[in-house]
């Protein structure tokens, strides 16, 4: 009871080790059979077959092998089928198998439709004739039943496979197995997903006089609709809407939309249209792709006052309009060269679903209306505009349409205009490094020894913030003292307490003048190739004892916000002044002192290049 109420309020961690404590015999009863099912399902319910799989094993070696049953391996089988991995569901049936521990007919069914779900019919089919294979050498009791045999004729179905489908429907009423609802339907769908109707409606007709089967449902009879109106068959399409109604089976909202498109494809428009606005006046359900195939058709015959008219019957019925209904009303106004009717229904369309929502099909009708009514160039040349700075791809048919509206050679220039924009923008968003030149441009301002080179009026000039921002490679490094309390979290955070609250400002030492007898070679590795900063006028240090770093900062690039990047450049220059100042001496780096705040603020500003 205690595992399942931990199960039945999601805590999965709780019940997992309230079972372990129960296995340790820590003042708890020893599990059972119950205790371990309960968990396992709830793991196969989760849909993680991996800890079903490993608690199933940590049973076995634990000694408590006994306690494994049919139903252990079945919810780690489950958990293998809900998750589509009908080889490991079929590997864990083999391993039960030669544990003897003898299966079941739900154990062989969920391998079944692990197969199926998968959309494997090879491997439904292997996995059917094992069981019966099974059931005849080892067990008579665990034979297919009926469930067996839908799992696979539906996986068949889905495959569009209506011949293997049927030969499995035989195979069942071979074995003296009764079919059921869902044995017919299936087999129906199969024909249907195929292209052939007549084998459908055979099934069908098939289902209705089989004694004992439930009589066919709304989804069997709009399968068989569907399937007539998808060959434009409307007077079969009819038919079998009629003999729907006259079984008493009431008709869906699906219905209705596949009996307007029966009648639209067989270009019965007027009775398409009737049909339509009877199911309106009647208050019937209806869905947007109702409507939208009537315009759509309306706008292939031209007839623009038709669509407009099923366009408004589609508001008055309270029905929101989609893309594609704006999409047809906009085409069969540009049929008719109606610009100014295109740009409103094109308007409407950015005003309930945005300007990003259009098309390719919305561009085509306002460009298709420029070029028929002979716009003016000022006209053409926005919405040509509007179709080069959106995201639609500008394919054969929307070129030729641009070249038509506004030229060819001004559509050249457009094109050449866009893409140097864009790669303006590309240029502008690129990381610094990556730009043309800028690896030059630092090679070039570096010294040739990789010495720090500063002019004596770049020195008597601070640095602004502003020049941080700059391309300009920095190898900044930051130490922190040894005196320091670095603390190491399970997860991999590193906390650093300091020695002392809060650290008196530092002051700048002398850097050596360009005559220093500092030879280049003792500057430091990490001091190579940075390029010349222009800092304040260095003053005098006194220095705190130094020690080994034990965090680097590396790479951190000084881009931020004003006040960020002044305090972080002071921060820089302090360093620098050091590598220069104890370069010669050969001395560790000194610590930069900072007080916590600040040591916050420098870890949030550069969050995103820090390397501990």
């Amino acid at each position: 009871l205690e595992l399942k109420a931990h199960l039945a309020m999601g805590r999965m961690d709780g019940a997992t080790t309230l079972l372990t404590a129960m296995m340790r015999g820590d003042d708890s009863p020893p599990p059972d059979s119950i205790s371990f099912n309960t968990v396992l399902a709830a793991l196969a319910d989760a849909r993680l077959p991996e800890k079903a799989e490993k608690m199933l094993s940590l049973i076995s070696d634990s000694g408590l092998g006994e306690l494994i049953d049919s139903h252990s391996f079945t919810c780690v089988i489950q958990s293998y089928a809900k998750t589509s991995r009908p080889d490991k569901a079929a590997y864990w049936l083999q391993r039960m198998i030669e544990v003897r521990v003898r299966p079941d007919v739900v154990t062989f069914n969920t391998v079944l439709a692990a197969h199926a779900h998968g959309g494997d019919v090879d491997g439904a089919k292997r996995a059917l004739r094992a069981f019966k294979d099974y059931a005849k050498e080892e067990d008579r009791n665990v034979k297919p039943d009926v469930v067996s045999y839908n799992t696979v004729i539906s996986a068949c179905a889905q495959a569009e496979q209506p011949a293997a489908a049927e030969a499995t429907f035989e195979d069942m009423v071979a074995a003296g197995i009764a079919p059921d609802q869902l044995s017919f339907s299936s087999v129906i769908a199969a024909h249907a997903r195929a292209g052939s109707p007549k084998a459908a409606q055979s099934w069908l007709e098939r289902m209705q006089a089989t004694p004992g089967v439930a009589r066919p449902d709304a989804i069997t009879w709009n399968t068989v609709c569907s399937a007539h109106a998808r060959v434009g068959d409307s007077v079969a399409a009819v038919g079998c809407f009629r003999a729907m109604e006259a079984a008493g089976v009431k008709p869906s909202a699906r219905t209705h939309a596949i009996m307007i498109n029966a009648f639209a494809q067989a270009n019965e428009l007027s009775c398409a249209n009737t049909s339509l606005r009877e199911l309106v006046a009647q208050g019937e359900s209806l869905t947007a792709s109702s409507f939208n195939t009537l315009i759509s058709a309306y706008a292939r015959s031209k007839d623009a006052a038709a669509a407009e008219s099923i366009f408004s019957c589609m508001l008055q019925a309270r029905v929101s309009p989609t893309l594609v209904s704006y999409n047809a009303l906009a085409s069969a106004h540009a049929a008719r060269a109606d610009l100014a009717k295109v740009e409103a229904v094109v308007g409407k369309a950015v005003q309930q679903l945005g300007s990003a929502a259009l098309d390719r099909f919305s561009f085509g009708a306002l460009l298709l209306a420029c070029v028929k009514a002979k716009a003016p160039a000022s006209v053409s040349h926005k919405h040509v505009s509007a179709l080069l700075s959106s995201k639609v791809a500008l394919n054969d048919y929307l070129r030729s349409l641009s070249a038509r509206a506004v030229g060819e050679a001004q559509l050249a220039g457009m094109l050449a205009k866009r893409d140097k924009e864009r790669a303006r923008a590309s240029a502008a968003d690129a990381p610094c490094s990556a730009r043309p030149g800028a690896a030059a441009s630092a090679k070039k301002r570096a010294s040739p020894a990789g010495e720090l080179r500063r002019s004596p009026r770049e020195s008597s000039r601070p640095l602004q913030p502003q020049e941080s921002a700059s391309c300009t490679p920095h190898a900044l490094e930051v130490a922190v003292p040894l005196s320091e309390t670095v603390e190491e979290a399970e997860d991999g955070w590193t906390t650093v307490t300091p020695g002392r609250r809060r650290a008196k400002p530092r002051k700048q030492a002398q850097l050596p003048s360009p005559a220093s007898s500092t030879p280049s070679s003792a500057v430091p590795n990490h001091l190579k190739g940075i390029s010349k900063q222009r800092q304040p006028q260095p003053k005098t240090l006194t220095r705190p004892p130094s020690s080994p770093a034990k965090v680097l900062l590396a790479g951190a690039p000084l881009t931020r916000s004003t006040s960020a990047n002044a305090r972080l450049l002071s921060i820089a220059n302090s360093i620098l002044i050091d590598a220069a100042l104890e370069a010669s001496s050969k001395k560790p780096f000194s610590p930069v002192p900072l007080t916590r705040s600040a040591a916050s603020e420098l870890a949030i500003t550069l969050a995103s290049d820090m390397s501990l």
